[in-house]
């Protein structure tokens, strides 16, 4: 189940709902990356499930609520770590058939060096069959 910003983390199990409204305008691609993701003293190690150059999908069963800042450690193509700065913009609290659970993040203070490195990140996991 999908919660929002506007949404309640109370609503009931039984409804079902969608997607956040598509408004990405950058390409999203399937990736696996692993990617530790930290927030106040909190770290834990998860799954990207999907990924663009504005953000992504982390496979999580503790999802944290939207608007939470998070730092993310994320590999380049070479094995090199580095660290971006996040926003959760939404959670799925238990799997269903639109997918796991989990949290869509996007990136913030983004700069020229980071946006090269993301879509270095985008253009091997279109090459990963």
């Amino acid at each position: 189940m999908a919660v929002g910003m506007a949404e309640s983390r109370e609503t009931a199990p039984d409804k079902i709902h969608p997607e956040p409204v598509e408004r990405r305008s950058a390409l999203r691609v399937r990736t696996k990356l692993e990617v530790l993701v930290s927030w106040d003293e909190t770290r834990e190690l998860a799954r990207a499930q999907d990924l663009s150059e504005s953000g992504l999908f982390l496979r999580t069963s503790h999802p944290n609520e939207p608007g939470t800042a998070v730092e993310l450690e994320l590999h380049d193509v070479r094995g090199r770590p580095f660290h971006v700065e996040g926003t959760v913009v939404w959670v799925r609290l238990a799997a269903d058939r639109l997918g796991e659970p989990g949290m869509g993040i996007k990136f913030r203070n983004l700069d020229d060096w980071d946006r090269t490195i993301l879509a270095e990140l985008v253009e091997a996991a279109l090459r990963t069959p």
